[in-house]
């Protein structure tokens, strides 16, 4: 059994501790918000008897093996590295940080004290990616040709006053493409094997915030397909997450809650369900990461392979700021 403490209560912590209560060997041990009234108000709605406000306390506690880090993301890196640093296992929500420089400082304390880490990117897991994958390993699709995502959604004006973080590139780390989009994004540089180079415009076109709520995405990916990313968050009244893959023997689809579709050689087959980020997907993602620490064997998502995604959207900033293409 490992028992995990949750650093950060907010919206998304409620799915962390939903995974927990549905993994074999996982317990919630403790819970952490600066706002100790959060804290308190979680710890009682999901039965936790540990509360705690400074997440230095949290990590000082032996009961806690391991730490799920809910927290805005511009300061996932401090509490990864304190986590790692207390000899804690961790799981912690996407993005893992906000600029390279962060990142590289996260993965080298990360990698010398010998934890395991786990990166939430839940919808890997997922029985429609998993076949995605699947088929394009087999060889049964051909050479990948093209591949898009569409990251089209919508978020309210009250959704960006609702916690000064929001919105930030400090503690957000970007708009449409960082917080919101960051998951299909990270689908592709998986199922593609990476992005290659990418040219971009990306602005803000609704909402009154100082990051993007609008991109579109030429890139090229490691293999040779080339494909665009579309990004929003201002797209009324919000779309599904749909995923595009055109190889020479048929194509593969997938869409939120709709099965995954399958085309060969002009034949469809319904081959399985959607990629929509439940709670389910967040359990599989944990289950992995416990696997993961009772036989010693790697996380599916540690920090190297949870930064390509994060590469990519700096890329991303980077070509529409600059005007020109960029080489990741």
């Amino acid at each position: 059994m490992v028992h995990f403490g949750i650093i950060g209560t907010g919206i998304i912590a409620k799915k962390h501790i939903a995974a927990i209560g549905q993994a074999e060997h996982a317990s919630a041990e403790a819970v952490c918000d600066v706002n100790i009234n959060a804290a308190n108000q979680f710890a009682r709605e999901h039965g936790v008897k540990k509360v705690y406000a400074d997440y230095q306390e949290l990590l000082s506690d032996p009961a806690v093996e391991a730490v799920s880090i809910c927290t805005p993301s511009g300061t996932h890196g401090e509490i990864v590295k304190a986590a790692a640093r207390a000899g804690k296992h961790i799981l912690c929500e996407k993005p893992i940080e906000t600029t390279k420089a962060k990142i590289d400082d996260l993965i080298a304390v990360v990698e010398s004290s010998g934890v395991k880490m786990q990166c939430v990117y839940q919808r890997r897991f997922l029985d429609g990616p998993q076949k995605a994958k699947e088929l394009l390993a087999s060889g049964r699709m051909g050479r990948l040709l093209m591949a898009s995502a569409y990251l089209k959604y919508y978020r309210t004006p009250e959704y960006y006053r609702s916690a000064g973080w929001r919105a930030t590139w400090e503690y957000d780390g970007g708009g449409c493409l960082m917080n919101q989009g960051v998951h299909g994004i990270d689908l592709l540089t998986w199922l593609t094997g990476g992005i290659k180079r990418v040219r971009a415009i990306t602005d803000t076109r609704f909402h009154h915030i100082p990051v993007e709520d609008s991109a579109a995405v030429i890139a090229e990916y490691q293999g040779g397909a080339i494909g665009v990313i579309e990004g929003s968050t201002c797209a009324q009244p919000g779309g599904a997450t749909r995923i595009e893959l055109h190889c020479e023997n048929g194509s593969i689809c997938f869409c939120d809650n709709k099965p995954l579709r399958v085309t060969i050689r002009g034949e469809t087959v319904e081959a399985a369900s959607g990629t929509v980020g439940t709670a389910d997907g967040h359990a599989l993602l944990l289950e992995d990461l416990v696997r993961s620490i009772e036989t010693g064997t790697p996380p599916a998502i540690g920090p190297r392979e949870a930064r390509k995604a994060i590469d990519a959207i700096l890329a991303i900033y980077q070509a529409s700021r600059e005007n020109r293409e960029i080489l990741l």
